[in-house]
């Protein structure tokens, strides 16, 4: 009977929102669609040394590849709706995969967790990832100066924070403004 009840409380944890620790919200396709309204494009760009070392500086965060994987998408009418980057690092001991959309003016759009490998204690909800619209290369985007810190979430913060920094250079780089 122990046996029983340990099963059905393993299985309670893993199918029960919030139960297990790996989570997956929505796939790449899923959050490119709902934006892309008029459809985009994959594409890759290789990066120079030099490049590399222009997207770390301004973003003050550590780029992983020299090789970029964006997409470029299009509004309904076809004008361009902008880039996205999917930004997969670890928070504290396991990843997490964040979107974001930057839009041909160089601001963000939108920043979203697509998946959650970590604790959902340490996940941040998206009313803060609301905070990042409009933002800009410009902007510090550092915790505890122009991004409030979230009690229990501060690793999930400051690596949300280097990520929208990194996309936010590339995005630079990539329309040409550098």
């Amino acid at each position: 009977m122990l046996m029983n009840r340990t099963a059905i409380a393993t299985l309670l944890l893993l199918v029960w929102p919030g139960g297990g620790q790996a989570r997956v919200y929505k796939t790449q396709k899923q959050a490119l669609s709902e934006i892309f309204l008029g459809g985009y494009e994959r594409k890759t760009a290789f990066l120079t040394e030099d490049q590399v070392r222009v997207v770390e500086k301004q973003s003050r965060a550590r780029l992983e590849s020299k090789v970029i994987t964006f997409y470029e998408g299009q509004n309904l009418d076809g004008s361009p709706a902008g880039l996205a980057f999917f930004d997969t690092h670890t928070v504290r001991t396991s990843k997490e995969v964040v979107f974001v959309w930057i839009e041909s003016n160089g601001n963000v759009a939108r920043t979203e967790i697509l998946a959650f490998y970590e604790p959902e204690d340490y996940k941040v909800r998206q009313s803060w990832l609301n905070r990042l619209d409009g933002k800009d290369i410009e902007d510090e985007l550092t915790v505890g100066r122009d991004l409030d810190g979230v009690t229990g979430a501060t690793l999930t913060v400051r690596a949300l924070a280097a990520a929208v920094r990194r996309s936010l250079a590339l995005g630079r780089m990539l329309f040409g403004d550098d």
